[in-house]
């Protein structure tokens, strides 16, 4: 964002749309796809600074969300985000919860999110967003997300998954480069 001078400038109500939009885009949400398979949508806000996830935070959505709702086939695919424990030195504390929970579990490299089928999920429901113009207010935007997941089809997430040979070959065939998906 740009500063223009005097305060009209600076106030002027595309500048207000954008600093409210941002507000808006710190929403957290967990949700859970497989073949044939949705669940629940899940906010929350995290403890750190500005809201953001601590592993205190993903600890108690390990515990709460994750373990009491899996299935024991499935397997948990996270990014490479500091809270979930795949960063840093010595004894790791979350893993060590994973494990206690039985969540299988493995990391996904956050430079890779093609190769994580949820990613095309809310891809698409950023898009949905999107057509809707700007949206001010938290609870509006939380409604918003929960109709457009609701919206998501059975298709579509099979769909998602069933591009996933097709991805990990056009990543081999591309040396790791990106691919496009």
């Amino acid at each position: 964002m740009h500063r223009r001078p005097g305060y009209e400038a600076r106030n002027a109500l595309s500048k207000t749309q954008f600093k409210l939009k941002r507000q808006n885009q710190s929403i957290h949400v967990y949700g859970v796809i497989g073949w044939n398979f949705k669940g629940q949508l899940h906010f929350y806000t995290g403890s750190g600074i500005g809201g953001r996830l601590v592993q205190a935070d993903y600890m108690a959505i390990l515990e709460q969300i994750v373990a009491p709702e899996r299935d024991k086939d499935c397997v948990l695919v996270e990014d490479n985000d500091g809270p979930h424990g795949t960063k840093g030195k010595g004894p790791n504390k979350i893993k060590a919860l994973k494990d206690l929970l039985g969540i299988r579990w493995k990391m996904n490299p956050a430079n890779s999110p093609d190769l994580n089928p949820i990613e095309t999920i809310w891809r698409i429901i950023k898009q949905r967003l999107k057509s809707r113009g700007v949206i001010f207010e938290e609870a509006v935007l939380r409604q918003a997300i929960q109709e457009e997941w609701d919206k998501i089809t059975i298709e579509e997430i099979n769909r998602a998954i069933s591009t996933m040979p097709d991805r990990v070959a056009a990543l081999n065939e591309r040396n790791g480069r990106p691919i496009p998906y």
